[in-house]
């Protein structure tokens, strides 16, 4: 619940304590209380005053300050150009507030400060998606956190060896590989197969091992493959293996595509990589989801799909024209638990027009 009690927080412009189930909780109660009756400054704002564009500075919303609290502002301007950061804000007894902060760039940058703007611009971005993912502000997201290395939820670290060492007799070994119970967790919330399986884990050996390590941040959808073969998202090669079907003759794929051509309801104006009996399901879903529909309008989703389950589901707001947030969490609700009959795992760009 962490998430949900900074995030009221935040939006009330104002302040949060999370008491963990570890700690007393009379404490960290008299510390919140007197920190937000005693306020310090309220409905701040900044402004800059300098040449060139405004800088980019997070949070936007900027929170109330309570006794014994700091104003953190995280800033990027592209040009470099110094000036004046303004803060003004009403303090406790009701009269005005205003400082003027000389801001001044160094040459070369300071790559902690950057990474702490970004992380704060990813988490703006987050938020923004909180009622569905869009693709512009997953694309966002994820070049943000490759230019400056960080982890987010579309990122990942990869640890590449200088170094390979091969283990020549190639024989599977089993090794005991102690792992962390989560905080607040112990074996009576566990039954014995979770407690073994928490405990230990089999490991095969590996053609490279790790020894020296360079970090890169990478797309977590680019890693795919390993070596020739793909692992399923249950961790099995039998499950990847199991989805290889021959690949279809030419007179087979061509009455396919004009099975589709006739299942593709007026709704579905394009869903390419499914197949016909997918189209079929997807128009019942969508004529029963018409009555509920008021609003006209074309929406884009771009929809990854794994074994045969919509795991993502990306609005691509450019090509939508309809925007009402009820009836595009209505289609999202309905597109996330589709379960899409022969479908293999792709990327598909469904355009639906109501």
């Amino acid at each position: 619940n962490r998430f949900l009690i900074e995030r009221l927080g935040e939006l009330g412009r104002g302040t949060s304590q999370v008491i963990r189930q570890d700690e007393p909780s009379k404490p960290v109660a008299d510390k919140f209380f007197q920190q937000i009756a005693n306020p310090v400054l309220t409905n701040i704002q900044v402004t800059w005053e300098g040449t060139g564009p405004a800088p980019e500075i997070y949070p936007k919303a900027l929170p109330d300050l309570f006794a014994n609290q700091p104003l953190v502002l995280y800033g990027r301007k592209s040009d470099k150009a110094n000036g004046v950061l303004k803060v003004t804000g009403t303090t406790a007894n009701g009269g005005h507030y205003e400082d003027r902060l000389n801001v001044q760039f160094s040459e070369n940058g300071n790559p902690a400060i950057a990474q702490l703007w970004g992380r704060a611009r990813i988490k703006d971005l987050a938020n923004q998606m909180f009622g569905g993912e869009t693709k512009t502000g997953v694309d966002a997201i994820t070049q943000t956190a490759l230019t400056y290395h960080l982890l987010s939820d579309y990122t990942a670290f990869v640890a590449v060896s200088d170094e390979v060492r091969v283990d020549g007799n190639g024989i599977s070994r089993t090794v005991q590989v102690p792992v962390e119970l989560p905080q607040g967790m112990n074996d009576e919330f566990l039954d014995e197969v979770s407690v073994s399986n928490v405990r230990r884990g089999s490991i095969q050996p590996a053609p490279t091992v790790a020894n020296s390590s360079t970090i890169y941040s990478v797309r977590k959808d680019g890693i795919s493959a390993i070596g020739a073969s793909t692992v399923s998202p249950a961790g099995t090669r039998a499950d990847a293996v199991a989805k290889s079907v021959a690949a279809p003759k030419p007179e087979e794929k061509k009455q396919d595509v004009d099975k589709e051509e006739e299942l593709a309801p007026q709704q579905i104006a394009s869903a390419p990589h499914l197949s016909a009996a997918a189209l079929e399901d997807l128009n019942r879903r969508l004529s029963a989801l018409q009555q509920s529909l008021t609003l006209k309008g074309q929406v884009v989703f771009e929809a990854i799909i794994q074994n045969g389950r919509v795991t993502r589901l990306l609005l691509v707001e450019e090509a939508s024209t309809l925007s009402d947030p009820a009836t595009l969490a209505l289609l999202r609700r309905s597109l996330q638990s589709w379960v899409v009959p022969d479908a293999p795992s792709t990327t598909t760009r469904l355009t639906l027009n109501f």
